[in-house]
């Protein structure tokens, strides 16, 4: 798992329960850390991620998988490439062994951000195909839930699971 930096944040728990309610995980329980319920998230994130993952794609790579919080929400704007996305899909592709090519992380990275938007910033997964060169396909695929991730002033962050897989045509 590839991780490009870490922030410390500071949030109470209970501004996940809306997420972690529209992601069927029931109520949050009393005494949890915030770190427990993100990572719960995002396990949540991962299983609907790789149980929905497309029959025409590759198999799903649970080795090449990566979580983490995207903020602030407004830095998702629909069809831009924000730096920390295209950071992030870079190192990841770096550390999976996959083709690094920067004109298609960038196409991913504004797909990303207008299928974010397109679902309205709640909860979501969905998948797609980047083509490089007549031989090689990326199969990606993105689940992600929308959650105040600061407090004072409250701001919206993305919690989030990517993953990839290389397909030869």
């Amino acid at each position: 798992m590839a991780k490009v930096s870490v922030t410390n944040i500071t949030v109470n728990v209970n501004e996940f329960q809306e997420a972690y309610s529209r992601l069927g995980l029931g109520q949050i329980p009393a005494g949890v850390t915030v770190s427990t319920v993100v990572s719960k998230i995002e396990a949540k994130l991962a299983k609907d991620l790789s149980g929905s993952w497309p029959d025409a794609f590759p198999a799903y790579a649970s080795y090449q998988e990566d979580s983490a919080i995207m903020a602030p929400w407004k830095a998702n704007v629909a069809g831009k490439a924000p730096k920390c996305v295209t950071q992030a899909i870079t190192q990841d592709f770096t550390s999976w062994d996959l083709p690094v090519d920067t004109n298609t992380i960038t196409e991913m990275a504004k797909q990303i951000t207008q299928e974010v938007a397109n679902n309205g910033g709640l909860s979501g997964t969905f998948y797609g195909r980047s083509q490089l060169g007549g031989a090689e396909t990326l199969y990606w695929g993105v689940g992600f839930a929308t959650a105040p991730v600061i407090n004072q002033p409250e701001e919206m962050g993305i919690i989030y699971v990517f993953s990839a897989v290389l397909g030869l045509n």
